[in-house]
């Protein structure tokens, strides 16, 4: 009974509590860059940079999925 309780304790230290903390850090960060607004007017350089900041976390999702998906199959 032990051990399979130190296991679970292990899984969870080591596995599950980090991998929730970095699921809230990515969201909170793709929903301050996705969601961002401009204050006053928008020049071509702020919607360059704006369009980057959405690449950037597309590709981030795309390979956290791809990376999750070839670890998990």
């Amino acid at each position: 009974m032990f051990g399979f309780s130190y296991s679970m304790l292990l899984l969870a230290v080591n596995y599950v509590i980090p991998l929730a903390v970095l699921a809230v850090t990515y969201t909170r960060v793709g929903v301050e860059l996705w969601g961002s607004k401009t204050i006053g007017e928008r020049t071509a350089g702020q919607d360059e940079t704006l369009k980057s900041k959405r690449k950037v976390l597309e590709h981030t999702i795309v390979g956290k999925v791809v990376r999750l998906r070839v670890q998990f199959s």
